[in-house]
């Protein structure tokens, strides 16, 4: 039997033009299952970006537009796969660009955040349309069977708890070092265009914002 990794999922709502959307979260549980790799002892969290796709463009299809506050040359996506009803949490890492005729149509529509780099998802990849992001170099992955199935930002050899939860406007993503969540590792906003219903609790927001 091939070894199975669980996810635990929880419920987040979502009420926009009068009716009650459920977004569901995932919170990923801590693995042992790759090589012990250096401790990372900084204690500073990471604070990540976020993308989104032209999916109103059919002439860029898997053209996605990224929000990241420092240069970067790679990047790791945490999304869902738009065909998985369980809405599993996904990574994918890609190289970015920065071409500025594409990034005019990025930051065509008014938005919060300005899109400062490109890139472009393989054609099977099915990745939803909006999501996190974080610098490829800090968000160290977990391959199995050739796909990343977690993220290890303190790379100390095991996969990081994950957790998403809304606020009045936006879901926040936290990486923790493990289930009790006594440290936070990373952090990723991304704004959604929508009136939720507040699931954060005081330690899931970014600190600069208490």
């Amino acid at each position: 039997m091939p070894e199975q990794h669980t996810l635990f999922s929880k419920q987040t709502q979502h009420i926009q033009n009068n009716d009650v959307q459920k977004s569901i979260v995932k919170e990923v549980v801590t693995l042992n299952n790759i090589n012990q790799n250096e401790v990372k002892q900084n204690n500073d969290v990471i604070i990540g970006g976020t993308y989104h796709s032209l999916n109103y463009d059919d002439n860029y299809p898997n053209l996605i537009c990224i929000n990241y506050d420092k240069a970067i040359e790679k990047v790791t996506l945490v999304g869902f796969d738009e065909d998985d009803i369980d809405y599993n949490l996904k990574f994918l890492t890609l190289s970015v660009m920065q071409d500025y005729k594409l990034l005019e149509k990025c930051n065509a529509e008014a938005s919060l955040t300005e899109s400062r780099y490109i890139a472009y998802l393989p054609d099977d990849s099915n990745f939803s349309t909006s999501g996190q992001v974080f610098d490829a170099t800090d968000a160290n992955g977990i391959i199995k069977d050739g796909q990343i199935i977690g993220l290890d930002f303190d790379r100390n050899g095991q996969q990081d708890y994950l957790t998403t939860c809304s606020s009045m406007e936006g879901e926040h993503l936290n990486a923790w070092q493990n289930k009790t969540r006594s440290r936070k590792l990373a952090y990723a906003y991304k704004y959604i265009n929508a009136d939720l219903i507040t699931t954060c609790e005081e330690i899931d927001y970014d600190d600069s914002d208490l």
